[in-house]
């Protein structure tokens, strides 16, 4: 099967064109003989309209393959190195291997450059085992997806890039180098084995799972502050097997998920009426280093989504077909299964709004349903009546340090009930600091304690390289633990603003933890255009459980901003759900 590459890009070597705008914009490529990585690479330079969209196709000459004659494709490998020169004000450029079939063309998963103010810095992104399904028509009248098929036509390969603004007009200017596709061979079929959803395809293990990539970035509000570095869910977490009209094969309403794993799909209806501790069971089930997301991560995706002026919509407007209240044009599939137990419950099905759904906006294949469907569960707590905010004791997201994860406890009722993380069988390894999490402003909230409803385990007597080990008398249980190590912030949250007002600020003094956070400072009962209207919810009567984005019903409240502290630690609901994050 053929590898197509280019480390030179001649000029003569490349097509080019505007494969999908909103407004009216241009662009140039062009051959640069140095700055690649190294030597040559193709510049571009992206035009953006004032509140528009331009995306831009290159197909490179003589790579075609003809599948009626050469045979069907099995799937895609690819890799390129991209780097960002200019971001203007949409701060990174989007990337994407593109198939033209016919009149249509189709984008790959995007990949992002680094995103301002860090330019100049090559970075490779490699993809591996793409179906037809990964690609998705960005234009064209074919259907939604290439044919890979012995029955399709010619194929031509070639990469896209993508850029949008909600503001005024923009420059960008970003590189591409050492472009590589390689098609592979078409295997006869294989079932997919109903325990896990994947299988083994020469020699890789392919997996319906969807995750992005979120590179490191900052952000001018608060200097020195690095966001991103992880891996997240594409896509709200769902069932295995799970169908439009049948959202729980797997898993009744509210039972432990065991050893059932969240899978980032497409299409599949939410994972929902799933307590916290649940939804922490069912993300580590993904593997080592896959957990639910914490409030520092979705803090860094809702700024990477301010930063670039692509404020995600979304389903919640309640309506049918689901759509945003604000964009009504843009609709959803529908949670047929959700729909038959209420009439009047409109829900959309995971990534199935338009690209504007996305948090790259126009320029698609980011991550989906950030706002809307379900309020999504993250490892964070409001204190009962003072309004203090509990959250991950560090902001070190790497494996290794993260204060997260899964480990074993021993000695459960005694002295020394300890926490062990050494990497033995289903243990995440750890590596912290002697002493890190010692004291009464720390705890430790374990999923399976309280016959799997979880406990928050409070005054942590030692920390070491490997171990935690919690109060004198403390009974979580012996046994499989997964875990959040909290930071309790002795400030009140709440303070001077009431539950249902919406977002006019955020805590951005750099002193506070809570400035990483996005924490609302002030609301009222209009709210702001700069955060989106987003609503502020609270309850101090008890323990409550952080959730943001908003669900299907929340109209302009629902808001990557949005955030909630309605509902106690128990709650099981159809407005909640969740995705995993995999730290690295």
């Amino acid at each position: 099967m053929p590898n197509f590459h280019d480390e030179t890009f001649n000029d003569s070597d490349w097509s080019d064109l505007i494969i999908y705008q909103v407004g009216s914009g241009s662009y140039v490529a062009a051959q640069q003989s140095t700055g690649g990585n190294p030597g040559y690479y193709r510049r571009l330079t992206h035009n953006v309209p004032p509140y528009g969209s331009i995306i831009t196709g290159h197909l490179a000459s003589g790579a075609t393959y003809n599948p009626a004659v050469l045979g069907g494709i099995g799937d895609i490998d690819g890799s390129i190195d991209i780097k960002l020169i200019d971001g203007g004000d949409c701060f990174t450029v989007a990337y994407a291997l593109m198939i033209k079939q016919e009149d249509s063309y189709y984008s790959g998963p995007v990949v992002l450059t680094t995103i301002t103010p860090e330019i100049e810095i090559w970075v490779n992104h490699t993809f591996s085992g793409l179906i037809s399904l990964d690609f998705y028509r960005v234009s064209g009248p074919g259907p939604d997806h290439p044919n890979f098929t012995a029955s399709g036509s010619v194929i031509q390969v070639g990469y896209r890039a993508g850029n949008s603004t909600a503001g005024g007009a923009t420059t960008t200017i970003s590189g591409i180098d050492n472009w590589s596709v390689t098609l592979n061979e078409e295997t006869p079929s294989e079932p997919l084995p109903e325990e896990d959803y994947s299988y083994t395809k020469g020699g890789r293990d392919m997996f319906l799972n969807k995750s992005v990539w979120v590179p490191k970035f900052t952000i001018s509000d608060l200097p020195g502050v690095v966001f991103g570095g992880f891996f997240v869910d594409k896509y709200i977490c769902s069932q295995p097997r799970s169908s439009p009209s049948s959202g729980a094969p797997t898993i009744d309403h509210g039972e432990s998920p065991g050893g059932t794993a969240g899978r980032s799909s497409l299409g599949s209806p939410v994972w929902d009426y799933i307590m916290l501790s649940q939804a922490m069971v069912a993300s580590c089930n993904r593997g080592k280093g896959w957990h639910l997301m914490t409030p520092f991560e979705w803090a860094a995706l809702a700024w990477m989504s301010k930063k670039m002026n692509t404020m995600p919509h979304g389903g919640n407007a309640n309506s049918d077909p689901p759509s945003d209240i604000n964009y009504p044009h843009e609709t959803a599939g529908i949670d047929e299964d959700l729909h038959a137990t209420n009439p009047t419950w409109h829900r959309a099905l995971p990534g199935t709004g338009p690209r504007a759904w996305s948090h790259t906006g126009q320029s698609g294949g980011g991550i989906y349903d950030l706002q809307g469907l379900v309020w999504q569960l993250l490892m964070g707590f409001l204190t009962q009546t003072n309004g203090y905010l509990r959250y991950p004791a560090s902001f070190d997201i790497g494996y290794l340090k993260g204060p997260y994860g899964r480990g074993t406890i021993s000695g459960s009722g005694g002295a020394t009930p300890t926490l062990t993380c050494n990497g033995v069988g289903g243990n995440w390894l750890k590596n912290w600091t002697a002493d890190a999490f010692n004291g009464a402003s720390y705890s430790v909230f374990i999923a399976e304690a309280n016959s799997g409803q979880g406990q928050l385990f409070e005054n942590i007597q030692d920390t070491t390289s490997q171990t935690i080990v919690l109060a004198n008398g403390a009974n979580p249980g012996n046994g499989v633990a997964t875990f959040v190590i909290l930071k309790t912030l002795s400030v009140d949250i709440t303070a001077g603003m009431l539950s249902g007002d919406k977002i006019t600020s955020l805590t951005m003094d750099l002193s506070s933890d809570l400035s990483r956070l996005a924490i609302p400072l002030t609301s009222s009962s209009t709210g702001s255009v700069e955060w989106g209207h987003d609503v502020y919810y609270f309850d101090k009567a008890s323990e409550r459980v952080m959730c943001r984005g908003g669900c299907f019903s929340d109209g302009e409240g629902a808001g990557v901003f949005a955030l909630s502290f309605s509902n106690d630690l128990n709650a099981i609901l159809s407005t909640v759900g969740f995705r995993a994050v995999k730290a690295i």
